[in-house]
């Protein structure tokens, strides 16, 4: 591998060595040599490394020169090292390409990387950094020198990539520049411990607002389009009623939705007539979004109108909807085929995107144009629309969440269905509110209030969606088995 800039040429090539002239045996080992220069502090690690496997050491050189190479390109760029070497992580993951222009200030041309690829490059460099700050740590125990004069004295290395592999060890020691950016099992458990400890402290005092349950039907006829006579898809906007249905039946955060690629909602094979709605951690696609000129929706440097956040979650997980009732799963799908088969704007084909929920333009659907809508809606069935109220759209997830509870009186299902990492986290799920002790004062118990479809649909849907096809409305109105 080779990497040409205008400063310095960082090649990594496999070298036959052995430690001294006498030694008997040899190795062929992958070596870094910058200006045609060989990277002795490397050499000696990959020979310290030399019963690793080759793939080890071709993964560590590659991943040590590519770190070279940016060091030589940007170094001039920031004003101390450990913003370096933080733009290096970022650069790393996010790539320099803009997507939107296909520009590339530093010239480096790097495509974005999955956080796994990016934690493997920046672990091999951290090795490399360890083992350079434990050999200078034993040259000043030997020498009687201070580490900081070894590590910080430019004199002492007239070679640029020497200077900065010791400017490297010595900031991984003391600032993590690159630790702070990996994630592992300890810092995990770590941050897991302190989150519960905050959950546990302030979700006591947090009080529930869950949207009206028996008002929820007449919130979907309420997505109504500008068009008052013609047929059902032209009348009501399915997108948003969609939405809602997720959030309300499926437990999903409001800005979830927004990351849901049209691949992800299929008909359950299990249960025929059924949605089966996967969920996929944003950054596990940021290599397939990056092939389409496109970021994903939590990048901070996205529009407005692109942007949506996302919350926990192991990127490596890919996790379901649970809806509650089962029967939600059905009256997805049937709105989910008229959706895409009469509703659904394509994307222009100069903007391609994968995104299930568009605009009127194609474009991928808008967390806060959802919201107005939202908030429309609301107003249209005659609610006043605030948190307080529980009118807001994630109080949808509040019912969804305090139903469930209800209903199992489980925790371990709780958490699941609403994908919590902590079980403290549904901690006012589980406590009752001001108007359930009050029921349950005066009536020794409490009933969940049946939702089953066993009701005829007719009276639960808005009048204003009566006219809903023949085909789509049998298979709604069917009694559960």
């Amino acid at each position: 591998m080779q990497i040409n800039n205008h400063d310095h040429t960082v090649l990594v090539a496999k070298i036959t060595i052995r430690m001294t002239e006498r030694d008997a045996n040899v190795f062929v080992l992958p070596l870094i040599f910058v200006n045609q220069s060989l990277l002795i502090s490397y050499a000696k690690y990959a020979y310290e490394k030399r019963k690793k496997s080759s793939s080890w050491h071709q993964k560590s050189a590659s991943a040590v020169a590519l770190f070279m190479n940016y060091l030589a390109k940007r170094r001039k760029d920031f004003p101390d090292p450990v913003s370096c070497f933080r733009a290096f992580v970022d650069d790393l993951e996010f790539g320099t390409i803009d997507p939107t222009t296909e520009d590339d200030p530093s010239g480096l041309y790097w495509s974005p990387k999955s956080i796994q690829n990016t934690n493997k490059i920046i672990g091999y460099i951290t090795l490399f950094n360890e083992y350079n700050y434990r050999k200078a740590e034993q040259f000043a125990t030997e020498t009687n020198t201070p580490l900081n004069a070894i590590l910080l004295n430019k004199k002492r290395l007239a070679d640029f990539a020497e200077q900065h592999i010791n400017l490297a060890a010595w900031h991984h020691k003391y600032s993590n520049s690159f630790l702070s950016y990996t994630r592992t099992i300890d810092k995990v458990q770590i941050n897991t411990v302190h989150s519960v400890q905050s959950e546990h402290r302030t979700q006591t005092k947090t009080k529930l607002y869950t949207f009206p349950r028996e008002r929820i039907f007449d919130l979907l006829g309420a997505f109504i389009t500008r068009i008052k006579v013609g047929s059902f898809t032209q009348r009501y906007n399915l997108r948003d009623m969609l939405i809602t249905i997720l959030m309300h039946f499926g437990g999903l955060r409001v800005s979830e939705p927004f990351h849901l690629f049209v691949e992800d909602i299929m008909e359950n094979p299990n249960h025929p007539g059924e949605a089966l709605v996967k969920l996929y951690h944003p950054d596990s696609r940021r290599e397939q979004l990056a092939k389409m000129g496109l970021r994903t929706r939590t990048d901070k440097r996205n529009p407005h109108s692109y942007y949506s956040g996302w919350k926990n979650q192991d990127i490596n997980e890919v996790k379901s909807v649970k809806w509650f009732p089962v029967e939600a799963g059905q009256w997805f799908w049937d709105l989910w085929v008229l959706y895409m088969t009469q509703q659904r704007v394509e994307a222009p084909q100069d903007r391609i995107h994968p995104f299930a929920f568009t605009s009127r333009n194609g474009a991928p659907a808008s967390y806060g144009n959802f919201q107005q809508a939202h908030k429309r809606a609301v107003e249209r069935i005659g609610l006043i629309v605030a948190k307080e109220k529980g009118t807001s759209p994630h109080s949808h997830r509040h019912r969804y969440g305090s139903d469930v509870w209800e209903t199992t009186k489980d925790p371990i299902i709780l958490q699941k269905v609403l994908r919590h990492s902590s079980p403290l986290s549904q901690y006012v799920y589980i406590h009752p509110s001001d108007e359930r002790i009050r029921s349950e004062l005066h009536n020794g118990f409490a009933v969940l209030k049946e939702m089953s479809m066993g009701r005829n649909t007719l009276d639960l849907l808005s009048d204003s969606i009566k006219d809903i096809s023949t085909e789509t409305l049998t298979r709604l109105t069917k009694q559960p088995d």
